[in-house]
């Protein structure tokens, strides 16, 4: 939603992290986790925002500020219980695979968004029949992505010798 450094502190990212000092314990993990993944959800809201900037900025500034906040939370609640049931001896490796999870998928998720925007009917990704596959915007960003992201997967199969 904002474009602020990665490393920036942002008042939702304090204030989930605030929250998740405290509400674990009086309404305890799971309670906490999934009303914080609900309210991540807040962000399925925004394609049904129209109308006037006076009411769609503030309406999208509530949005990223609910969104951020909800997002630490989840962070900060599901390390803490990570760390509290996982032996130290296996800390590394749980990291390692939610670290994997989490983003060592993404070049396989871009894969597949690339070829579903090149399969899908120029109705669906343009809103009209009369574009030309050649010239559609989201057809060349769909090919484009899946050229890059079948890169990577190639790139991460075949460790090329240096």
């Amino acid at each position: 939603m904002t474009s602020r450094p990665p490393s920036a502190p942002t008042w939702d990212g304090i204030g989930g992290s605030l929250l998740a000092a405290r509400l674990p314990s009086r309404f305890g993990y799971g309670a906490v986790l999934v009303s914080a993944a609900l309210g991540e959800g807040v962000f399925l809201c925004v394609p049904a925002l129209h109308g006037s900037s006076a009411v769609t900025v503030p309406a999208l500034l509530a949005v990223d500020f609910v969104f951020g906040t909800s997002s630490q939370l989840v962070t900060v609640t599901v390390m803490a219980v990570r760390q509290a049931v996982t032996p130290d001896g296996m800390q590394g490796s749980a990291a390692a695979t939610i670290t994997f999870v989490g983003m060592g998928l993404t070049p396989l998720g871009s894969l597949l968004g690339g070829f579903l925007t090149i399969l899908l009917p120029d109705r669906c990704t343009r809103g009209d029949k009369s574009s030309r596959a050649d010239t559609d915007p989201f057809r060349a960003a769909g090919s484009a992505s899946t050229a890059f992201a079948a890169s990577l997967v190639v790139r991460r199969a075949f460790v090329l010798p240096s």
